[in-house]
Parts: structure tokens; sequence; C-alpha cells
């Protein structure tokens, strides 16, 4: 992995980021994804922790040394960040943990998340980048001016213990896969049992959320064996449960033409709006809006979800809602040496504890629309025949009104033919007509 780069995921993101033409083309092609998750090679697992390993995100948490997580990344480090996390539908149900640690040997070329995104109302925007046509062998990403790029495969053919990169533009070599780690990682007072070993792949044995509201932590490591950071042992707090109202998100608020509001039980932390639109034609946009947790408010505003759409027209709407809290330490001791790589002397840490809730507001499906909170087929529905707001003395059909008479009038009853439209329609429309043989020929 180019150690002079980084690529985030949102949340639920459907987005790749690869940034620079003259290397680290191996994240985008997943060439070495899941190789050596953790290690300084897994380039695809940071992807798989909360979408900001490298950046800030407001976490003012004190850390243990007396610092605070109050800006970017300032000077020269290594960057450990641990996460322990918990999703749950807002309906109801067991929340699936989440447990991962990745640790960067040098932090201070790492991307901004948002570089490629952009910013509507305080909301930022990100799209899946679009190329005209990418030969075989490349594939579409973000270049440095975040215009979309065909970028080159690292498709060197290397062996089980190499990883494919880019020394020099154009050019894929192989070399050795170096573990950068702090070695075993074990945790104290959590509500599940959780230790990590290199390189860090956890997969849930349970479900069940790996913390309790406000519990206070330890994570203990035993320092890395070869390149990575020394043995440490530090406290960190969770996180207060997040409890939202996401899924009360009617259909009317979700496709409607104001704002989407998003409502929680409020807290102390930093909350975090994550929303993935999906257009009738395909286009998929998410975004990510930064919000106050003591208000328990958040209205999504309706020109960042048109903007995730572009042109298209919204079919479907994800949300989450995601509390962090965060302890940063600083002034770690990093140890060994890595190829191509340039390794910190002072490694600065991240413990994250978050909780998240997800729904996903379903909208109407094709000619219908949201008539009092509820799809209506304005095709075929006499009562709201090509709108919400047209009913039809008599039949719809594709949208327009057809068949009625303005001579029918009286009261239902008798029996009619079964031909007849009045009789069909009498139980509707509490009026039929009088003169059955005339108007039911």
């Amino acid at each position: 992995m180019n150690w002079n780069r980084a690529c985030w995921w949102f949340a639920i993101a459907l987005v790749a980021c690869g940034k620079g033409s003259g290397g680290g083309a191996d994240e985008g092609a997943g060439t070495e994804g899941g190789t050596e998750a953790g290690s300084a090679d897994g380039g695809d697992t940071a992807d798989d922790t909360a979408a900001d390993t490298g950046g800030d995100d407001g976490d003012d948490s004190a850390d243990d040394d007396g610092g605070t997580d109050d800006g970017p990344p300032a000077g020269p480090h290594a960057l450990g960040t641990i996460e322990l996390g918990e999703t749950h539908p807002a309906s109801g149900g067991s929340p699936t943990p989440f447990v991962a640690a990745v640790f960067l040997p040098d932090a201070t070329d790492l991307a901004d998340p948002h570089a490629c995104a952009e910013e509507v109302d305080g909301c930022f925007v990100q799209r899946t980048p679009e190329c005209d046509a990418c030969d075989v062998g490349e594939y579409c990403a973000y270049d440095d001016s975040c215009m979309p790029t065909c970028m080159p495969v690292c498709d060197a053919a290397c062996d089980e213990d190499e990883v494919c990169f880019f020394p020099a533009p154009g050019r894929a070599e192989c070399k050795p896969i170096e573990d950068f780690d702090a070695g075993i990682l074990a945790f104290a007072n959590t509500a599940i049992p959780i230790t990590l070993v290199p390189p860090y792949s956890w997969i849930a044995e349970t479900s069940g959320s790996p913390f309790l509201s406000d519990a206070t932590m330890t994570v203990q490591a035993g320092g890395a064996a070869a390149a990575g950071f020394e043995a440490f042992e530090h406290e960190f707090t969770a996180t207060t449960l997040l409890q939202t109202e996401i899924d009360d998100i009617s259909i009317s608020e979700a496709y409607g033409d104001g704002p989407v509001p998003v409502r929680w039980v409020a807290g102390q932390d930093d909350v975090e709006i994550t929303f993935t639109a999906v257009g009738v034609e395909g286009t998929v946009g998410t975004a990510t809006c930064a919000a106050d947790d003591a208000t328990g408010a958040f209205d999504v505003p309706r020109s960042a979800i048109e903007a995730a759409l572009v042109d298209d027209t919204l079919s479907s709407l994800s949300l989450g809602v995601r509390r962090a809290r965060t302890t940063q330490v600083e002034g770690i001791a990093t140890k060994g040496m890595l190829t191509g790589a340039v390794v910190q002397p002072e490694g600065w840490l991240r413990l994250r504890a978050w909780s998240m809730e997800q729904h996903t507001v379903e909208g109407c499906g094709f000619d219908q629309a949201v008539c009092d909170d509820e799809c209506v087929d304005i095709m075929w529905d006499p009562l709201h025949c090509g709108d919400c707001e047209t009913q039809c003395d008599g039949a719809c059909e594709y949208g327009e009104c057809v068949g009625a008479d303005d001579s029918c009038a009286g009261i239902c009853g008798g029996e009619a033919p079964s031909g007849c439209w009045c009789n069909a329609n009498c139980v509707q429309f509490g009026d039929c007509c009088p003169d059955y043989e005339a108007q039911c020929a």
C-alpha cells in the first residue's frame, strides 16, 4: 500500500475514492484487500472501519495524556484506530457488534475524507466516479483534482506473501507483505469477550453490543513483534447507546419536498447522519451530515438528497444515525522499519466506541404517488386519478377520468346487470344511475 494516500468509505457508502495516479492503485483494484487486515498492506481494512480513520469529525474527548482531539492530525505521527461499535435496526432487534483495529505507520498525508465530496447545506454529498470508458486493466476513480479518471490496476503476478504496488507511475511490482500492528489486543470490561490477534480479523460469534452505555473499558496491547506500536494500556469510555425515531419517518416526509426530520434521544457525544439515496434510474448517492447530539434533532436538507441523485427521482432512502465517543492518546513509541514506507517514531491512538441505528423508508412503485402517506396507483385509482387531488365520477384509466355520465344520480339500491358500471362502483361512490337499462346496456 502507498502510505501517502488513503481512501475512506461512508458508513453505508458505495463510493470509492482512489487518490493519485502514480501509486496506490492496488486499493482500488482490490489486489491486496483483506490480505493482511490491519497490517502495513491491508489496504481495504481501513475502509471497513468507521469512515474517519485518519480525519477528524469533531471529536473532542480529552485523552489520557491531557490532549484533545479537536482538529486534523498535526505533526508527523503514526496512527492507530481501535473501534468498538454496534448497529441495530431502528424498529428493534438484536444489535450487530463491530470490532476493528488498524495501525498506519505515517498519518501525515492522509487524505481528507470529504476531498471529493460536494458540500450542500452542511452535508457532504459523495457520488460514485463515472468514467466514459476504461480499458481492460483499468478502473474508474477520482484523481488528485477529484476528476473521474481511469486508473491502472496493479496486476503484477505476486506470490502469496507479496503484494502489488507502484514504485513509479505505470510500473507494477511486488514487495513482501509487512505487518504494522501493536501485537495482541486484549479488552477488559466489555460486554462480550474480545481479543484481537494480528492481522486483527474479527468475526462476531454472537449478537449484542460490545459495551454498555458509558462503560469504562481498557485495551491492552502486547506490542508489535516487528514494526508497529510498542506495548500500551489505556482506558476509554463508551458512548451512550443510541435510540432514534427514524422508523417513524413517513413516506411523505421522506419523498416530499421538505427536509427529512431525524430525531433521537439527546446525548453529549458526536452524532453523524448518513443517508443513501437510490433513484428510479439506478443513480446511487450518499452523504454525511454532522449533527448536534444535545438537540436530539436534525433535518436532512432536501437539497442534499437532490444533489446526491443529480437529475434522478428518489425511489429508496436509507438513513443511519451514529453516535460516537473518541478518546485520543498521543506519545506512544513505535518500532521497526518497512520497505518503501516511513515509520514515524511517535504514535497516536484513537479509541472509539459508537452506536448506530439504521432504517430504510421504501418508496412507491412505478406509476404511484404518495397521497395522505399512502402509495396510490394514480393510473387507475378513481379517487386519485393522475394526481392526488383529482377524483373521477367514473373510472380512471391511464391517469384520465373516463366513463362518467353527468345524468347519473340517485341512491344505490336494487339489482343492476353484472356489466353495469354503476353497480360495480356503487359501494365506492355512493350513488348509482336511475335507469339501469338506459345507462348499463
